[in-house]
């Protein structure tokens, strides 16, 4: 990591971090490849993945991967796979519809050199792995290497160029049971709402019962910063009691979500 990049330090700025010169070296903390015992969390502990990619207008969108069986699996035998250094593999099946497989459809693979281009862009990707019973987190963030799709499977590679540990709280504990054989459909899909739109009822009702929200962010790098701060997505996690997410009445579509930030 070469610094806080300037979207970031607009926000150290505006919330005057940058005057308290203990946070002025946090972004050293995040790896630039992938942590050997972050890689064993992730492909032995989790029974699902929340991640992070970017549409062909750039927007950030989430999805849920897990296995088939909806169990973690034994280290390295489960859906997340680490078969060689600061690389992950994941072998998912997604809903019908997931972005996942629709952002795909922006880049295209060359096989001879592993990677996914759209207009000369990297296909980015961000990663959160939470084990809810312990509140253990770590997050991950690179680029997509190698994506193949079969029906509804998706077999992918990761290159990992950041890795990060995060605290635990604000992390909800539970315990997850897997439901594999249920068969989700996509209920709303509006990629362009008008501006004077209200979201769904249910939709709204669904959010302000939630005590956990995934967010999925990007980073979009001036010519003139690239090689200095080069783009990136991430995926992010934010949790609190039902009710701590809100969407104001007054629009009906703008979500306030508190930053209970974590050390």
């Amino acid at each position: 990591m070469n610094g806080w990049h300037p979207g970031e330090l607009d926000i150290r700025q505006k919330l005057a971090y940058d005057l308290d010169p203990t946070t002025h070296h946090y972004y050293t903390y995040i790896r630039g490849d992938l942590d050997p015992d972050h890689a064993r969390f992730h492909t032995g502990r989790l029974p699902f993945l929340p991640v992070t990619t970017l549409d062909g207008g750039g927007r950030p969108w989430g999805s849920i991967l897990a296995a088939e069986d909806g169990k973690p699996g034994d280290y390295g035998q489960g859906y997340i796979a680490h078969p060689r250094y600061t690389v992950l593999t994941i072998n998912t099946k997604v809903w019908v519809g997931d972005p996942l497989i629709e952002n795909k459809k922006a880049f295209s693979f060359d096989p001879s050199t592993g990677t996914a281009k759209e207009n000369g862009e990297d296909m980015l990707i961000a990663g959160i792995g939470i084990e809810f019973t312990t509140r253990r987190r770590n997050k991950f963030a690179g680029k997509v290497t190698k994506f193949n799709v079969t029906d509804d499977n998706v077999d992918m590679e990761i290159h990992v160029n950041e890795s990060i540990g995060n605290c635990p709280k604000y992390i909800n504990v539970r315990s997850l049971d897997p439901h594999p054989n249920t068969s989700p459909r996509i209920k709303h899909r509006v990629l362009n709402l008008p501006p004077k739109e209200r979201l769904p009822e249910d939709v709204i009702s669904f959010i302000q019962d939630a005590d956990t929200v995934f967010l999925g962010t990007t980073y979009t790098a001036r010519d003139a910063d690239k090689m200095m701060y080069p783009s990136h997505v991430g995926m992010n996690q934010r949790g609190g009691r039902p009710g701590f997410v809100r969407v104001k009445p007054s629009d009906g579509r703008t979500v306030v979500v508190p930053d209970f930030s974590g050390m």
